[in-house]
């Protein structure tokens, strides 16, 4: 009797500690692997993604405080969000989809409009319409789009329920969901052409 259930509480604990691991390694996060960057710093230069919500259309965004952070896991990758003050992050925590950009917060027109077709490099692996969020961005059907300038904006808002079918096409058929795909953490119109090499 006692040889068994040895064996028995042995194998429980083996699997106990295989569950625990697995969660371990989950919480962790996984490491950089192209186009996934957590590592290079908070998503959006650490704008805060709720204060958008309060903003005039003229208005530049929020910047973000560390000690206001909170984490969100897409894919398995663990990207860091600033928020200006306890109550953004307390309504980010909430509901964090709600106020997540669209795309990554990547450029929306160039998800929507810069194709191989078009001579840009986007892909599912190199990721990379670069995006202001201080100066150009917008709400449309209670969605955040960032833009590469307010320039693109202005275009983008010429039209805005057909390029974001078009951009919603596109990231479909990359990542596979709205709710896939990597974070902008270092794709910004200064330094654009690095965003388009593959690592």
């Amino acid at each position: 009797f006692f040889f068994f259930f040895f064996l028995w509480m042995a194998s429980t604990l083996l699997l106990l500690a295989a569950v625990l691991l697995t969660l371990a390694r989950a919480q962790a996060g996984l490491p950089d692997k192209q186009p996934y960057f957590p590592s290079a710093g908070p998503v959006l230069k650490g704008y805060d993604m709720v204060a958008f919500r309060t903003l005039q259309p003229s208005d530049n965004g929020v910047q973000g405080l560390p000690q206001f952070n909170a984490t969100v896991t897409v894919d398995g990758y663990d990207y860091q969000f600033y928020f200006a003050n306890a109550e953004n992050l307390k309504n980010f925590t909430t509901s964090p989809w709600k106020f997540l950009p669209r795309y990554g917060g990547f450029c929306a027109w160039g998800i929507a409009t810069e194709t191989a077709a078009t001579g840009w490099p986007w892909n599912e692996v190199v990721m990379g319409p670069p995006s202001a969020p201080q100066t150009a961005w917008t709400l449309f059907e209670s969605n955040l789009f960032i833009f590469q300038s307010s320039s693109l904006r202005d275009l983008w808002l010429q039209n805005p329920l057909k390029y974001m079918e078009m951009a919603e096409d596109s990231w479909l058929e990359m990542y596979g969901g709205l709710e896939a795909g990597p974070f902008n953490t270092k794709c910004w119109p200064e330094n654009w052409e690095d965003c388009t090499k593959v690592i």
